[in-house]
């Protein structure tokens, strides 16, 4: 997802930037808590006296700083949660194609898949943390390998979707892509969506970007609103079932 890019050009991060500065700009500069936050930032104490509660405001920016990798993390042990049906049709050999070993993410997505498939009994994973970076051609070298090096390979898990396509190429350049189901995250119509309904993956997940919610959560706290310790994200499955009216409802 990081190394993805929206109809061809726009970089995702990007559009995560964008989203950001919207929706924190947006809760500055209308909502109470925004004056708040410039109130404290020009004179803390200044503040005080007029009745902000300083301290409740300051505790509510910062942990809204740390709400969206927790989230994340959430949103991934769903979705491990979800691959399972996937999982239990199919797979015994599972190879795992990692996103850039240094990111977040990429160990969110592992952790995620592992909470529940680790759990299954008789499952083998073939390769130990093949990082693809992210990339396409990077997950079709390390899926390559994997094929030379194993006569039996039922599921590769991809942490996205370009990953998980460049693995599906590499196995049918060998003529070995019919015995193999293959699945990413991040769902975007015109990218996994799309693979899905071309049959080339046999499954895609959604993958919630969390920032909106942690911030609803840093605002409720705020108001002295009870903040539960656990908020799983929803995700969507996306097989061959539903991935055209999804390109249908994104025009596409």
């Amino acid at each position: 997802m990081l190394r993805s890019l929206v109809f061809g050009v726009i970089p995702m991060p990007g559009l995560f930037f964008l989203g950001a500065i919207l929706i924190y700009g947006a809760v500055l500069r209308f909502t109470p808590f925004g004056r708040y936050v410039y109130a404290i930032g020009g004179n803390e104490e200044a503040a005080r006296l007029s009745g902000i509660a300083a301290g409740r405001v300051k505790i509510a920016t910062y942990a809204d700083r740390h709400l969206p990798d927790r989230r994340a993390g959430l949103a991934d042990q769903f979705q491990g949660q979800q691959h399972l049906p996937v999982l239990r049709q199919s797979a015994r050999c599972v190879v795992e194609i990692w996103g850039g070993m240094g990111t977040q993410p990429a160990h969110d997505r592992h952790e995620g898949f592992h909470e529940f498939t680790d759990k299954e009994p008789g499952i083998k994973y073939l390769l130990d943390k093949q990082s693809g970076d992210w990339k396409q051609d990077q997950a079709y070298n390390i899926m390559a390998t994997a094929l030379r090096n194993n006569e039996k390979i039922d599921l590769v898990y991809g942490h996205n979707d370009p990953m998980a396509y460049g693995a599906y190429l590499a196995a049918k350049d060998v003529g070995r892509e019919k015995d193999i189901k293959f699945i990413g995250i991040d769902g975007l119509p015109n990218e996994g969506v799309q693979l899905v309904a071309n049959g080339e993956l046999t499954a895609t997940f959604t993958y919630v970007t969390p920032g909106a919610e942690g911030l609803r959560q840093a605002i409720k706290f705020l108001n002295g609103e009870k903040v539960e310790k656990t908020i799983t994200l929803p995700t969507q499955k996306i097989t061959k079932e539903n991935a055209a009216q999804i390109l249908k409802e994104h025009g596409l």
